[in-house]
């Protein structure tokens, strides 16, 4: 857990392990290989990457919806 840290300010890359680097290799590996290999056509990687993004999107917004909720609950 990110809180039970003691120190206050971290480097960003100490919060993902060698899997998780691993698994991030893979997947750039493989979209990389795929918009050059020419075996997608451009209209799938427009539709899979602009679902990629609203999907980050959505789940940064519900992360920061929920840390406001979170800092309002611990001043109140």
């Amino acid at each position: 857990m990110i809180s039970a840290y003691l120190e206050e300010w971290h480097f960003f890359l100490k919060f993902f392990d060698g899997k998780a680097f691993a698994v991030m290799a893979m997947m750039m590996t493989g979209g990389i290989g795929l918009r050059a290999s020419g075996l997608a056509p451009e209209r799938f990687i427009a539709v899979f990457y602009t679902g990629l993004g609203a999907s980050l999107l959505l789940a940064g917004l519900l992360f920061g919806c929920n840390y406001g909720r979170a800092v309002f609950a611990a001043t109140v």
